[in-house]
């Protein structure tokens, strides 16, 4: 998955994002986990061929009650269809069951639909560099 998104990073800097192997993945999330930080991925899959169309992720500190959002990704193939919505969705309910309240996460400005994904889950413009919060409130994701 880190790889599929590393060829399609969206970024207004040239940016880019590396490849990692099998091994060294594991080898994050071992050095993280060990750390304390936790994740938390959704992958959405299309039905006829398991194709992977989107993933996101967030990482949080268990007790803490903000996470941070990582990551987002739709295949080409699959945009247009809310899927990012959907997956970061299920995400932020997961972490509100966990007693979450907060989650950060970063926007290219140049990403137009993630940004309309995450104005519609109530992420509002924090800093000058696209950094959105939405704040748990009343059983609702939404801006403070």
């Amino acid at each position: 998955m880190r790889n599929e998104f590393a060829k399609d990073f969206p970024s207004t800097d040239g940016a880019t994002i590396p490849t990692y192997s099998t091994e060294a993945t594991r080898d994050f999330y071992t050095r993280t986990w060990e750390s304390g930080t936790r994740h938390s991925t959704v992958v959405v899959r299309h039905v006829k061929d398991a194709k992977l169309a989107a993933y996101t992720a967030v990482q949080f500190k268990e007790g803490s009650t903000a996470a941070a959002q990582q990551s987002p990704w739709v295949a080409k193939d699959f945009r247009g269809h809310h899927l990012s919505t959907l997956a970061k969705t299920a995400n932020a309910l997961t972490l509100a069951k966990k007693g979450f309240r907060y989650i950060d996460t970063e926007n290219a400005t140049n990403n137009v639909e993630m940004l309309a994904t995450n104005r519609r889950l109530g992420f509002y413009l924090r800093g000058c560099e696209g950094d959105f919060v939405s704040v748990y409130r009343n059983g609702t994701w939404t801006s403070a």
